[in-house]
């Protein structure tokens, strides 16, 4: 999710950009419906308010389903033959352990029973826990991506094919059935996932795409209505039969989720949007996307949000649903967007960003003399 070289001469692209804080606002939408609504969880009523509010509610969902994989993806294609830079790894980490401890200082001070010294380890280690799962397996993607990259590009075109075939297969028989049962190697919280999704990204890169897939956004929306049948059918079934015998894998990002990224990922990045102000001002906060996702799904605040400050799921038999369901994510984005930019500017007052950069280069020119000197070790 952190801003990366976008291109090889170092120069952030509109498209991806403006990418970013889409994919972004969708993650908030999601825990929107996920964790205020729990709409994976819910019984299906009568009342025909109900029913209608919960057949947009999973559309929504299908839409927003492509938020974390685009993030990888975007990694994948623009991380492919770069070399391991410490910064990538530090700029994620050190924000995300900004944020934790700030957010866990500041809810010691407001409250009297709130544990500070149990909720340290995890604020400094967010790669070994799972407080926030997608920091830890994004770290570890980008300390593997070097080797991700030097295999990629040492491949032979039919290797290179015969690899992306077995990815669309596996996301293919996950989508109808998960056939390892609850193993937790292939959803899409797993580092395995991430991997196939960072090679796809590295295949686009070197191959492309057929070109109606980079300008006919009518496929997309094509796999968006398939899936939001597909997901209505099993729900409805599942209420109709009490049967388990269908299963849901649109919660789980590897499925139907996989093929809606890579198709809007090509079409976006391959697509010549005419400059509003709108998109210049979405690819002006996009490097303040990131701390969206750490400030407003923190534990503590995810806790406040969904559960504390209003019984959301009481919106379930009112027509202002979904209205309501934007526009408070609208606000939350909004609210951590500036956060950021007032860290931001802290930040550049402080020089801090200069004092990460340092201290990696410091990093890099060790790990180069290591590298350096591990031919003549062997």
């Amino acid at each position: 999710m952190m801003r990366t070289d976008n291109t090889t001469n170092g120069k952030r692209e509109p498209n991806i950009e403006n990418l970013k804080v889409m994919s972004m606002f969708m993650i908030v939408v999601w825990h929107f419906y996920v964790h205020g609504l729990s709409i994976g969880h819910i019984e299906i009523l009568g009342n025909p308010t109900y029913i209608f509010n919960f057949t947009i509610s999973q559309l929504v969902i299908v839409i927003c389903s492509v938020c974390v994989n685009l993030f990888v993806l975007i990694t994948g294609f623009f991380l492919l033959g770069k070399s391991f830079k410490t910064i990538r790894f530090v700029k994620v980490w050190f924000l995300t352990v900004f944020y934790s401890v700030i957010i866990d200082f500041s809810l010691y001070l407001t409250s009297t029973d709130f544990n500070i010294a149990s909720n340290i380890w995890t604020d400094i280690m967010p790669i070994s826990n799972d407080t926030y799962w997608f920091v830890k397996q994004y770290l570890r993607l980008i300390i593997i991506a070097p080797l991700l990259s030097f295999c990629l590009s040492r491949l032979s075109k039919t290797t290179h094919h015969l690899i992306m075939a077995l990815i669309i297969t596996i996301a293919l028989i996950l989508t109808i059935k998960h056939p390892f049962g609850g193993t937790r190697y292939l959803t899409g919280h797993s580092i395995t996932c991430f991997i196939m999704l960072f090679y796809t990204g590295g295949y686009i890169r070197i191959y492309g795409m057929p070109y109606k897939w980079k300008k006919n956004i009518k496929i997309f929306w094509f796999l968006v209505v398939l899936t939001w049948l597909f997901t209505l059918s099993v729900m409805f079934y599942k209420h109709i039969y009490l049967k388990e015998s269908l299963h849901n894998t649109l919660y789980e990002y590897n499925t139907f989720p996989y093929f809606l990224s890579v198709v809007l990922f090509v079409y976006i990045k391959n697509c010549n949007f005419k400059q509003t102000k709108f998109l210049y001002n979405l690819y002006t906060i996009a490097p303040f996307t990131f701390a969206v996702y750490l400030i407003h799904d923190n534990n503590n605040i995810r806790s406040l949000i969904w559960e504390k400050l209003y019984s959301w799921d009481t919106l379930y038999n009112s027509i202002l649903l979904t209205p309501t369901a934007i526009f408070v994510s609208c606000i939350i984005f909004a609210i951590c967007i500036s956060i950021d930019y007032v860290r931001n500017k802290m930040f550049k007052i402080l020089q801090i960003d200069r004092l990460l950069y340092t201290f990696s280069d410091i990093i890099d020119s060790i790990l180069i003399k290591i590298w350096n000197k591990l031919p003549k070790a062997f």
